[in-house]
């Protein structure tokens, strides 16, 4: 991911914080050529980057 779309998703994961919301999964569906991915949190907090569709929360 480019540093931009980290920092905006940096910026949103504070925003839901404040709100007392967890995010717990993102999708980013892509058009033509370009695979779409999704980010899971894992319960370390770390995030985990797959191709979407191949995670088990579908």
């Amino acid at each position: 991911m480019n540093k931009q779309l980290i920092d905006r998703l940096t910026n949103l994961e504070g925003m839901a914080q404040r709100e007392e919301i967890t995010i717990t999964r993102i999708v980013f569906e892509a058009s033509g050529e370009e695979a779409g991915f999704e980010m899971i949190r894992q319960p370390d907090g770390t995030w985990k980057h797959e191709p979407y569709g191949e995670s088990d929360h579908e």
